[in-house]
């Protein structure tokens, strides 16, 4: 068990276990903060809510997910809808 242990912290090398901890077991310190960080950025805005953000409300600089998009989820008819609207006021069409 203790060879386990050892093995997992990065310090069963005799060449040199305090450089093979600090590489080894501290070197994903970094990289799982950075994970952790990355999602903090980028996740909804919304107290509490950890999906990932990736709508603009208009006028702040607030991104929220799909789930609290004050316009409603992204369906397949609110598109063409949006489209048409586009169309329409456009010189030429309508």
């Amino acid at each position: 068990m203790q060879h386990w242990i050892a093995y997992w912290l990065g310090m069963d090398d005799p060449a040199g276990p305090v450089y093979l901890f600090y590489s080894g077991f501290l070197g994903g310190v970094p990289v799982l903060a950075a994970v952790v960080l990355f999602a903090r950025h980028r996740n909804c805005h919304v107290h509490g809510c950890w999906r990932i953000g990736r709508h603009l409300i208009t006028g702040t600089p607030y991104v929220v997910c799909r789930h609290h998009d004050p316009d409603g989820p992204v369906t397949f008819a609110r598109v063409r809808e949006r489209h048409r609207l586009h169309l329409g006021k456009q010189p030429g069409h309508g």
